[in-house]
């Protein structure tokens, strides 16, 4: 049998290649707008309304360092900053994506976080907040920030650490506010829905199976 020079090295680098997106974790997303609020007149949003459907995905890294911040006897917040490598979605025809890195909403240096809220009162509810700055148009309009909320059942501590795999509750609440050119802040949507995992897209693992494919056939073809 002849050796495979061109091809081992790229089946050695697509196999040392995986570990690496074993850490991204893909999450749907989808709902309906419950409300449209437009704050000038001048910049209004009127090709969405109330009832219109959104759907999305998010997929982020589970092992981004986190920063916590603890007010005793109030709650405690960890902050993964840019561990969101991308949030996507459509309302109604419009598509928009993100992060967007021109964002001037979130902290400096970042294009988006994830941060665990921790009630420590007893008073409220634990959180997972996943916020971005975006990119598309709506009515001449631009998103500058999409936030992503999910609520575990009252009482569920969220861990520290890792951020999860799963999400903490299927429900889902959603907002989206945009800017004029001037940078006033025009109008804001909210909507709820439901959130799930969803499999990372499998390019990377069909890459590797066609690739176990040419050895196969380039192996038959040197054995006869």
């Amino acid at each position: 049998m002849k050796k495979l020079p061109g091809l081992a090295p790229l089946v050695i680098l697509t196999i040392f290649s995986f570990p690496v997106h074993a850490a991204l974790v893909s999450w749907g997303f989808s709902g309906t707008i419950n409300s449209v609020s437009n704050y000038y007149p001048t910049d209004t949003i009127t090709s969405i309304g109330i009832g219109d459907a959104f759907s999305g995905t998010m997929v982020f890294e589970n092992t981004t360092p986190g920063t916590l911040v603890t007010i005793p006897n109030n709650y405690a917040m960890t902050t993964y900053s840019n561990a969101i490598h991308s949030l996507n979605f459509v309302i109604g025809s419009s598509s928009f994506s993100g992060p967007n890195v021109a964002d001037s909403v979130l902290s400096p240096g970042e294009t988006s976080h994830i941060k665990v809220y921790q009630d420590l009162s007893g008073f409220t509810s634990d959180a997972m907040y996943y916020n971005a700055g975006f990119f598309g148009n709506l009515d001449g309009l631009s998103p500058d920030f999409v936030g992503l909320t999910t609520f575990p059942p009252y009482g569920t501590d969220l861990p520290s650490g890792d951020l999860l795999d799963t999400p903490p509750s299927p429900a889902l609440n959603f907002v989206i506010r945009f800017r004029n050119s001037e940078g006033n802040i025009t109008a804001q949507m909210n909507g709820s829905g439901t959130i799930a995992v969803v499999p990372i897209p499998a390019a990377v693992w069909l890459f590797g199976s066609a690739l176990l494919g040419l050895l196969g056939l380039s192996y038959r073809h040197n054995k006869v």
